[in-house]
């Protein structure tokens, strides 16, 4: 199914270049996603996926081409002015030098959506299931859902295994 296609109807005395030029012609014109400074970048892409290299193929008669299109919303400058501003408001009202957690520190509250990141200079992810399910103290061995997002809501919504065996020791000491 198409988002967008637009069909052009060519004359019929329109000679088409041989496949091998067109190519060549296409690989000089090849996509590229948006640099930092670009807001918006077109190019062509292999018809078949990406692991295709042909730009052309030929169908019977048919040429087929597609020509990718990559539009960013707000520059990279505005966006990074965005998260400076907001940086320095938190410095302000917290007096904390510092933002983010420390990896030396214990890890806040797992929620039940994810909400950890690992930031590493300019590059960042969210916490996996595994790291997840080790800072809760669950063992390896103990079984998950398969899909990340409902593995991470069951964590979520979990006590501590460590914290429920303390409390259970606290109440028969207790009694």
């Amino acid at each position: 199914m198409f988002k967008n296609a637009t069909f052009f109807r060519i004359a019929a005395d329109f000679t088409l270049p041989p496949l091998e030029q067109l190519e060549a012609a296409l690989q000089s014109a090849q996509f590229l996603h948006c640099g930092p400074t670009q807001q918006e970048s077109s190019g062509w892409v292999a018809p078949r996926g990406n692991k295709s290299t042909i730009l052309a193929e030929a169908v019977g008669q048919q040429v087929i081409l597609q020509l990718c299109t990559e539009r960013r919303q707000l520059p990279a400058s505005a966006v990074k002015d965005t998260v400076d501003a907001m940086i320095a408001v938190y410095k302000q009202q917290t007096g904390n030098e510092r933002v983010g957690r420390s990896l030396r520190r214990p890890i806040g509250t797992i929620t039940t959506r994810d909400r950890h990141a690992v930031i590493d200079g300019d590059r960042m992810r969210m916490i996996s299931v595994q790291e997840a399910r080790a800072a809760m103290g669950f063992p390896e061995t103990y079984r998950l859902p398969e899909r990340a997002k409902d593995a991470m809501h069951m964590l979520g919504n979990a006590v501590c295994p460590p914290v429920a065996r303390d409390v259970i020791n606290a109440i028969r000491a207790a009694a």
